[in-house]
Order: structure tokens, then sequence, then C-alpha cells
């Protein structure tokens, strides 16, 4: 395969796309210079970024010196972790918060260079849309329906649903905040419907 070689800064969110990445061969070494794909898609993202065309014979040194392996390592890392999240790049929101992440790793002393970086990335995306990393979703009381709770009175009554009342999540929230069993707090509950708005005192013990 055919290669050119050119130098460009890369500035971020756009530089290169999932996209760009299957069409044509792309790798970074130091000194901002990029080896790409000798295509008309590569073509295309040289004139794209600006890139500085440059010779082979000026640029294989660099491309191949053994004494700074870290940015090699980096940018290689960069586009493996890019190319297994075909989003970056095409979602705005998804990508200017991978973006933002990576800031922020950088201030706490992550380094860029290990695997660890990228994994805490991932770990921080997920945490804010799990929905997009088929991460299941925190169990909520939401999903449990509304409890029914029989009332204290032990009086036998003709009709069971007249002694029973409905508590709510805000109910039985309530009830665990006071320390309250839930059969007293309904059964205050029911008082208070079956006194159509009389206030009734709801007792801690």
């Amino acid at each position: 395969m055919a290669y050119k070689y050119c130098t460009a800064t890369n500035w971020g969110k756009g530089f290169f796309t999932h996209e760009e990445r299957k069409q044509f061969h792309l790798s970074g070494h130091p000194g901002e210079v990029w080896v790409v794909g000798d295509n008309m898609f590569g073509d295309q993202w040289i004139n794209k970024v600006a890139g500085a065309i440059k010779t082979k014979e000026e640029e294989t040194p660099k491309v191949q010196q053994p004494t700074q392996p870290s940015n090699v390592r980096y940018d290689k890392m960069a586009l493996d972790w890019a190319g297994k999240n075909p989003w970056f790049g095409q979602d705005q929101v998804m990508t200017t918060l991978a973006l933002e992440i990576d800031q922020t790793l950088k201030g706490e002393g992550y380094d860029p260079s290990e695997p660890e970086f990228y994994q805490e990335i991932d770990n921080r995306l997920k945490q804010q849309y799990p929905e997009r990393f088929d991460v299941a979703p925190r169990q909520q009381e939401a999903k449990s329906p509304a409890q029914v709770v029989g009332g204290a009175s032990r009086t036998p009554s003709s009709s069971s649903k007249g002694n029973k009342v409905r508590l709510s999540k805000e109910d039985i929230r309530l009830a665990e905040k006071w320390g309250i069993p839930l059969e007293q707090y309904a059964a205050e509950k029911l008082k208070v419907e079956k006194s159509e708005g009389d206030y009734t005192t709801v007792y801690n013990k």
C-alpha cells in the first residue's frame, strides 16, 4: 500500500472521523507527522486539515524514531478508541462530552498514553449515557407498583376495599423517613380519607 506524509495540527473534534478511518490508512507520529493512505479519500482529508505534504525521506526518521514511542502510542490509542466509538465526530453531544472528559482527566493527572485514560473516558460516558453503552439503568422505585396496605382496623367489614388504602411512592418515602410502620401510616391515611379532608395526627412511636 502506498502512503503520503504530511504535517498537520490535531485540533480535536472533527480532525478525523470514524468514517474517514474506514476509507484510508491514518496514523500519527511525533512532530505532528501523519502517514496517510494514498487514495482519493486520503487526499481529501489532507486538504481538510490543511496538511503540508512532506517527502518520505523528510519524515521517515520521525516516523521510525525509537526514542519517543509514547506519542506514537498515544496517537494509536486515540485512533483505536475513536474506531471503537463510531459516534465520535458524528454525534455532537457525545463528542463534546468526550472531549470535555478528556480535558478533565488530563487536569486530574491521568496519562493519555496509558490505556486507563481511555477506560476512564468510557466509564464517565457510561455514567452520563448508560443507554448508549447497553448498560442497564439503575433500578428505580418507579418500577414498583403502588403499595396497598391494609388498614389497622380489626373490625370485620362487608367491603374489603373499605379497609384498604393505596400508598404512593411519596407516602412510603415519608413513612420510612419518619420511622413509621407502613401499616400505621396507612391506617392514619385511611382515617384522613374517611374524614373527607379533616386533619388527623400521625404518631411516631
